[in-house]
C-alpha cells in the first residue's frame, strides 16, 4: 500500500536502524496496518497517504506496530 521510494542513503540508514531495533514480526505488523487503515491509504479529507518517509519514522513505525492507526481506536 506505500507509493514507490527510491532507497537513497538517508533512508536506507534509517531502515537499518529500525531493522536493528525491531524484530521481523514489527515489520510484517506495521505494513499490515498501513493495509488496514483508511486514513493511512489516503481515504482522509486531504488524499494524504503514508508514504515510506512515513513508514521509516521511529514515531510513526511505533505507532503502526501498537495499532494506534486501526479504525478501530
Amino acid at each position: 500500500g506505500l507509493p514507490k521510494a527510491r532507497l537513497t542513503d538517508e533512508r536506507r540508514r534509517r531502515l537499518n536502524t529500525l531493522i536493528r531495533k525491531h524484530p521481523l514480526d514489527d515489520f510484517t505488523e506495521a505494513i499490515a496496518a498501513i493495509e488496514r487503515s483508511p486514513f493511512l491509504r489516503g481515504e482522509n479529507n486531504r488524499a494524504w497517504r503514508a508514504d515510506f518517509d512515513f513508514f521509516l519514522q521511529p514515531k510513526s513505525f511505533n505507532r503502526l506496530i501498537e495499532g494506534s492507526y486501526d479504525t478501530s481506536h
